[in-house]
């Protein structure tokens, strides 16, 4: 039985070896995952191409960590295109550089607007209708004076005649022997005067008709007036509508005209700088592109857990030796055992 518990384990030199263990672990991985490829297109080879010293701050340990570079090759095809695509963006580049010695100059001069044509001034419009006469809204007279004319003159040519049957028929009743307020000469008379009063009612028929004729006449002459002060009117209006619609039309034909000057000179303008930029466009530097690596993290190492873990089992050693102690004083009555310590 050996005298002595059995040292725990130094934990610098545990975690040196821990961490040896994990440095080769990941160089290890590193190798194995670097795969390189090869495809249709091309191909990507990985390579280690120089080391890393590396030192444990814990174990002053020094490590030489191997570096890798990774690299994409094309197909010769692929590498033709490719030359030819970088050779046809380094012209259009060059292009675009010796055009763009123009844009002082060009950016440095204001369009010469002196030839464009006048801007039209905004016309004054017509908003009043010339008038076209007043209308005629009543005949002025009744015509009874044209009517009365008109009976006065059918009975005053009647009259004589009138006269001249009435002593007729005076004289021939007398030659019948029919005396003045007798029957017969009572009905003769009734006769005669209902002629009369006919001819009165033609004449007064006549005189109507005449004085409604006269009052058409008035109505139509009204009728023709008003009807030439609408024409009238609606001629005035198509005028002044005509007059508004050419000075409308006449500054918009020169709105138009220098509008399109403008727009050319500044098309013409900006042609230069549209064509550099085109060619910029064309000959923009591609950024790189790069694989993801792969990723080979190394495991901690718990350097507290092992000083914890040692402390702990010098602990426990120390304890386990003094308990046996203390048991042997106990059976021995205290007599020392030669040779313990």
């Amino acid at each position: 039985m050996s005298k002595s518990a059995p040292k725990p384990p130094d934990p610098i030199k545990t975690a040196a070896a821990q961490t040896g263990s994990n440095v080769s672990t990941a160089v290890a991985n590193a190798f194995l995952n670097n795969v390189n490829q090869t495809g249709p297109y091309g191909s990507l080879t990985y390579d280690a191409t120089g080391n890393y010293s590396w030192t444990d701050p814990t174990s002053n340990q020094t490590y030489d960590i191997p570096t890798f570079t990774a690299t994409q090759s094309l197909t010769p095809a692929g590498q033709r295109l490719q030359d030819a695509t970088m050779a046809t963006q380094q012209n259009l580049a060059n292009t675009a550089k010796t055009a763009s010695g123009t844009l002082q100059k060009l950016m440095g001069s204001q369009i010469n607007l002196s030839d464009a044509p006048a801007a039209g001034s905004v016309p004054t419009l017509q908003t009043a209708i010339p008038g076209a006469g007043d209308i005629t809204r009543t005949y002025g007279t009744d015509f009874s004076a044209d009517r009365q004319r008109v009976e006065d003159a059918i009975m005053s040519r009647a009259q004589s005649g009138l006269d001249s049957d009435r002593k007729a028929l005076e004289q021939r009743l007398a030659d019948q022997g029919i005396t003045i307020g007798s029957a017969a000469y009572q009905a003769a008379m009734d006769d005669y005067g209902r002629q009369v009063n006919d001819m009165r009612t033609s004449a007064i028929l006549a005189g109507g008709q005449e004085q409604s004729r006269m009052a058409g006449l008035e109505a139509d002459r009204a009728a023709f007036e008003n009807s030439a002060q609408a024409q009238q009117f609606g001629q005035n209006l198509q005028g002044v509508t005509f007059g508004n619609d050419a000075a409308s039309r006449q500054y918009g034909l020169k709105q138009d005209a220098r509008n399109q000057y403008l727009n050319e000179a500044y098309a013409n303008r900006n042609q230069g700088l549209n064509e550099i930029l085109g060619l910029m466009s064309g000959s923009q530097v591609q950024s790189p592109s790069f694989v993801n690596t792969a990723q080979n993290p190394i495991p901690t190492t718990d350097v507290a857990g092992l000083i914890n873990k040692n402390y702990e089992q010098r602990l426990s050693s120390y304890n386990d030796r003094a308990g046996g102690i203390l048991g042997l004083f106990g059976t021995l009555g205290g007599a020392a055992i030669p040779g313990l310590f």
